[in-house]
């Protein structure tokens, strides 16, 4: 089986990077970085991406993309310094991930997502057939925390009807260079992601709750 990922979908989801980083901050006295991953639904027809949304969104039907800088700006002045610690892992010098969390923006939104919004809503499960999320490095793998949630994904989707879940996993490595261009233009920083596709990682697995996964090729579809 192979999944056909459409550059539309990739197109949207890189803008959906750009508004998450946050290039200009001053941590612990040095000026960083900080990026939120995108995390998104699938919809998926006869093997391709055909719809798409923010788990954001789900969670929050008047969340706007455009504002997640001034969310990530607005917590760090919030919240003192042992929670942001916390809250952010570093990738490298001076850059960082606001993973999910408990002290400010994104929340805990995967974790919510599988466990309290797709068990009692039908009508949202039916809509959801995989998951993508973004690996800011070269390892496009899923990780043993990816693994452990999709399975309990795949465990609820089963009780709502449905056999499996695929997971998606989009991955670029050199964070500080794509940051570096998203103090552009949005139309700037999406045009340099997309024409760098040949350095991006694509894995994509199916995820069932009881037996064997398995691995998907992946085709990006041309416009």
């Amino acid at each position: 089986m192979v999944l056909i990922i459409p550059k539309d979908f990739l197109k949207w989801f890189f803008e959906c990077l750009y508004y998450s980083i946050l290039s200009d901050c001053v941590l612990w006295g040095k000026k960083s970085s900080i990026f939120v991953e995108p995390i998104c639904s699938l919809k998926i027809d006869d093997g391709k991406i055909v719809d798409y949304k923010l788990i954001d969104e789900w969670l929050d039907p008047s969340f706007n993309r455009a504002t997640i800088r001034k969310q990530i700006r607005d917590g760090i002045m919030r919240v003192d310094s042992t929670d942001l610690d916390q809250a952010l892992d570093l990738l490298i010098e001076n850059v960082f991930e606001l993973t999910d969390n408990r002290f400010l923006y994104p929340g805990k939104r995967l974790s919510t997502f599988v466990s309290q919004v797709l068990p009692n809503d039908l009508t949202i499960s039916s809509s959801v057939d995989g998951i993508c999320h973004f690996h800011s490095t070269t390892d496009a793998n899923f990780s043993e925390i990816d693994f452990k949630t999709m399975k309990k994904l795949a465990g609820v989707m089963k009780k709502n009807g449905k056999n499996n879940i695929i997971g998606l996993v989009i991955a670029k490595g050199n964070p500080k260079e794509y940051i570096k261009k998203s103090t552009a233009s949005k139309s700037q920083f999406v045009d340099y992601m997309m024409n760098d596709l040949d350095n991006t990682g694509f894995n994509a697995r199916i995820f069932y709750s009881k037996g064997k996964d398995a691995n998907l090729d992946t085709s990006i579809e041309n416009d």
